[in-house]
């Protein structure tokens, strides 16, 4: 229900300038990227004749560059804490340091979730949350 919850409702958000988004990655790859993409204007095949096996081939070829995501996630997230001034990490810790129940979350559910997590401490509980941020 993530997707239909977000997708409803307002939040007031902070907009960035295209300059600053600029600065934040290299616009020549982006457009590289772009120009490798399926077009209509550019009509290709790709991997319509393969076996079984040289299907395999190629997804494990690809693992090199998902395995490299965490650390790429991780330097643009490192740019955008020292612009913004927050901390977004692949994983944030929120709550109680000695928590005796540790809840796993991502996505707006997170919000409601800090909440409770306040209300439960304040009454006695030791509950924490670890917010998911880069999953996959």
């Amino acid at each position: 229900f993530d997707g239909f919850r977000t997708s409803h409702e307002l939040q007031k958000i902070q907009v960035w300038d295209y300059k600053d988004l600029k600065q934040m990655c290299d616009m020549e790859a982006v457009e590289a990227f772009r120009a490798r993409a399926l077009s209509p204007q550019r009509p290709q095949m790709r991997g319509s004749h393969e076996n079984g096996d040289i299907f395999f081939q190629n997804r494990e070829a690809s693992n090199q560059y998902y395995e490299a995501v965490p650390g790429i996630v991780e330097n643009y997230m490192r740019k955008i804490n020292k612009k913004l001034g927050t901390d977004y990490q692949l994983f944030n810790y929120y709550g109680a340091p000695d928590a005796d129940r540790v809840i796993v979350a991502m996505g707006s559910i997170c919000d409601v979730t800090e909440e409770v997590i306040d209300y439960l401490n304040a009454n006695g509980a030791k509950v924490g949350l670890i917010k998911v941020r880069l999953y996959r």
